[in-house]
């Protein structure tokens, strides 16, 4: 091979003149110099992150505040498996508790338009308290038609003071 030939980067094979800018020989050895490049450039990453990380100092446990081990994940936020239990339960608890409070709220909301019911069954014997909505008294059809036909009565009434006011009485 003369100082003007060129060799393929991976086997070492004699490459074209043309085009100047070819590194390998073939499709084969263009993925395998892709694949070489790829990784040390993945390893460079972790190397810069783990530095990063060294360099950043010491994070610390979000439930007991110790700091966390230098080669821990980057989004690790607990240090040891009792603190991750330890927060769980927490959040656990938080959390019933927010719904509580939620189910304490609805509930006296609920209770000004309910009301608590106690339900025997009768062929099972079972009791039960239910939440039934609280209907706002509406009288019967017959007593609404009653309560119209007075207030129509007592139109007529006022009518005919008024008519016998003008008139005079028995002047109809």
């Amino acid at each position: 091979m003369s100082d003007t030939e060129r060799a393929c980067v991976i086997c070492g094979a004699e490459l074209p003149r043309y085009p100047a800018s070819r590194k390998t020989c073939s499709a084969d050895c263009r993925a395998r110099l892709n694949y070489m490049r790829w990784r040390a450039n993945r390893h460079a990453a972790a190397e810069r992150k783990r530095e990063a990380r060294l360099a950043q100092g010491g994070r610390l446990c979000v439930e007991c505040g110790k700091p966390l081990p230098p080669d821990a994940n980057v989004q690790a936020k607990i240090c040891s498996d009792a603190c991750r239990r330890q927060r769980t339960l927490r959040l656990t608890h938080e959390r019933g508790e927010r719904q509580a409070e939620r189910a304490r709220a609805e509930r006296a909301e609920r209770a000004l338009r309910t009301v608590r019911v106690k339900i025997t069954d009768l062929r099972t014997g079972e009791v039960r308290w239910e939440d039934r909505p609280l209907i706002p008294y509406n009288a019967s059809p017959g007593q609404e038609y009653a309560k119209r036909r007075e207030r129509l009565l007592e139109q007529e009434r006022r009518n005919a003071a008024a008519i016998n006011a003008v008139l005079g009485p028995g002047e109809e």
